[in-house]
């Protein structure tokens, strides 16, 4: 029997800067698994974590109207990896950048494939 995948959804939305008021908008990605969670990463790993449940309904909406200066794009990873990614957003553990690095990989051979 094969592995079972998850659709994971990478996005990409801007957040202001340190300086807030008038400084230049900072370009945030993001990767969703749908009801789960909304992990935002750099670099650097993962950043920032959002679980709450009017948040995930609204990234849902705006998933379903594939935003263009929100949506990127959607891939499908093995289960395994998003139960691993998950874990590692609950605790924004460090080894969040080698799982993000897996997702950057996934898509960089998806678009490839194009």
């Amino acid at each position: 029997m094969g592995e079972d995948y998850v659709t994971v959804h990478l996005l990409q939305n801007y957040d202001p800067g340190p300086n807030d008021v008038g400084s230049q908008m900072i370009g945030v990605k993001s990767a969703y698994i749908p009801g789960k969670a909304l992990i935002k990463y750099s670099n650097g790993g993962i950043t920032r974590v959002i679980i709450e449940p009017n948040t995930l309904e609204i990234v849902d909406k705006m998933i379903e109207q594939k935003t263009p200066d929100f949506y990127r794009s959607s891939l499908k990873i093995p289960k395994k990896l998003a139960k691993e990614l998950l874990s590692a957003a609950r605790k924004l553990d460090k080894r969040g950048k080698t799982l993000i690095s897996c997702i950057k990989e996934a898509e960089e051979q998806k678009a490839k494939k194009k």
